[in-house]
């Protein structure tokens, strides 16, 4: 039995813009903001008062910014070691759960 669809693989002509990377990137937060904004007010909470804690709560002081940089770090981390395995084209799907 053939397998009914084929699939082939084409290099890319066109060049991408040098904005599109960055205005996908500031798109996809707008977008999640948007969004979750919306499940916000659906639940009853004000948006812009749980956002305004959310950056308060993260930016609000040097000791609530060096707790958010505590914290991150080890996904930094983490996140860095599998752009190496991903390089080497080896896919690590648990490296969060190996780090803790």
């Amino acid at each position: 039995m053939a397998f009914p669809l084929q699939l082939s693989v084409e290099k890319r002509t066109e060049d991408v813009p040098k904005w599109l990377p960055a205005a996908t990137s500031v798109g996809s937060v707008v977008a999640a903001f948007i969004f979750s904004g919306i499940v916000l007010w659906l639940i009853g909470s004000q948006p812009l008062r749980v956002y305004e804690f959310f950056f308060r709560a993260t930016f609000g002081s040097w000791a609530s910014f060096s707790d958010t940089m505590v914290k991150a770090t080890p996904l930094i981390l983490v996140g860095l070691a599998c752009t190496v395995a991903f390089k080497m084209k080896l896919w690590n799907i648990g490296a969060e759960g190996q780090f803790y």
